[in-house]
């Protein structure tokens, strides 16, 4: 009974981060390429063109794969490099809770690190920031006399 409730809970927390993610890729997709480079351009992001493919490719193809549940973690690290840039290049000289500041970005970028790794049989190792898969138990071990 608990594992559907935490199916139907996993799903609808990526779907809640995804649609943000999405929401963003979209806006960029409609700045175009070179309007998306020239903005990352602007707030120092190196090669600003690779950048703004990168971030359109996660947070548009990579949101659908996250709602559906295909790749993951793959996608989850896509979150936590493009969450990364967004803090680093615009949010962190907001502060935390100034006008585009980082507070609100960090409760909804987040989440989607976890929710990646822990759907889909695989679990979150936050000391390091990588998937892994989880621990198989033990074969039963027989003792002889």
């Amino acid at each position: 009974m608990f594992g559907r409730f935490k199916d139907v809970a996993l799903l609808l927390g990526r779907i809640g981060v995804a649609v943000v993610f999405l929401a963003h890729g979209l806006q960029k997709w409609n700045n175009g390429i070179d309007g998306t480079a020239k903005f990352f351009e602007m707030t120092g992001i190196p090669l600003p063109t690779v950048a703004a493919v990168f971030a359109m490719t996660v947070e548009i193809l990579g949101s659908l794969a996250f709602i559906a549940g295909f790749l993951l973690p793959l996608v989850g690290l896509g979150y936590v490099v493009i969450s990364l840039g967004a803090l680093l290049s615009v949010h962190i000289d907001n502060g935390l809770t100034g006008q585009g500041g980082y507070g609100s970005s960090w409760c909804w970028r987040w989440p989607g690190s976890p929710s990646a790794s822990t759907a889909g049989g695989f679990r979150w190792t936050t000391c390091c920031g990588a998937a892994s898969a989880p621990a198989r138990p033990s074969p039963p071990s027989f003792q002889t006399a």
